[in-house]
């Protein structure tokens, strides 16, 4: 009953954001064709981006109530273990308070939520040349992703909350939390969000693992196939060379291979 009044507020509250925002937008843009100032100065644009902002908040709020929706549907009803964020191309960073509604769901579901990096174009004349976009494209979200999640203290707000951070290795956390921890005051930090099992990072190809696994210990790591990409790479070849690297403890690798993703998906 109560997800239901609440889904029902989003729900109002983002058709009262849609109505107010194009309210706002007309009238801006009848004081703009009737050339109406206040005090001498146009208020034709302020209103017009003041009413585009509403009806955007009013559209993502929309957006946010209908995933909420098929998270629950698609583990309720089929039984999947999570729900996928892209780690770019949305308005927001994932931290905002747009997307607590989302977390909130998850966390009372006991499901992990996956924040994978894929290529948007808005970075797309960043880069120059094909290998410099897929040396940082994926990396470069994810940073700012993570740092983002830790400091909205939103992993704090719902203990039940798993999220791991995919398809861009794990050399860049120890660095960031270097950086971070130290700034986060009463936040929870990310070395205490590991401990208790709330975020996992890919890892396994990259040749800063022996050291990660150092730094960052070996129950947050776990390997990952890029499904249902897999099929760009022998995936029997990709798993073999990981089992047969001499710098990880065999320990580690029963870790990051089986043990670590059944934890993560509750498997």
């Amino acid at each position: 009953m109560a997800r239901g009044r609440v889904g029902l507020g989003v729900r109002r509250m983002s058709v009262v954001l849609l109505l107010l925002g194009i309210g706002v937008t007309g009238a801006g843009l009848v004081t703009v064709g009737f050339g109406i100032a206040f005090n001498e100065l146009p208020i034709g644009p302020t209103l017009i981006s003041a009413g585009a902002t509403a009806i955007c908040s009013g559209l993502i709020l929309i957006g946010i109530s209908a995933a909420v929706t098929e998270l629950r549907r698609a583990v309720k009803d089929y039984g999947m273990v999570g729900g996928v964020l892209p780690a770019d191309g949305l308005p927001r960073p994932l931290g905002h308070p747009e997307f607590h509604p989302l977390y909130e769901e998850a966390n009372r579901l006991g499901c992990m939520l996956a924040v994978h990096s894929q290529n948007s174009l808005r970075n797309n004349d960043l880069f120059m040349w094909r290998g410099e976009a897929a040396t940082l494209a994926h990396v470069w979200p994810q940073m700012r992703q993570f740092t983002n999640f830790m400091f909205s203290g939103v992993l704090g707000r719902f203990p039940d909350l798993k999220i791991a951070f995919l398809e861009a290795g794990c050399g860049w956390v120890p660095y960031l939390m270097s950086k971070m921890e130290g700034r986060m005051g009463e936040l929870p930090r990310p070395s205490k969000l590991i401990e208790r099992g709330q975020i996992y990072f890919q890892c396994g190809e990259e040749m800063t693992t022996s050291r990660d696994l150092e730094l960052l210990g070996d129950e947050c790591l776990f390997w990952a196939s890029d499904f249902p990409h897999e099929g760009i790479v022998d995936m029997s070849k990709a798993v073999n060379e990981f089992l047969s690297r001499e710098d990880i403890p065999e320990a580690a690798k029963r870790k990051i291979s089986y043990d670590n993703p059944k934890r993560l998906y509750r498997i």
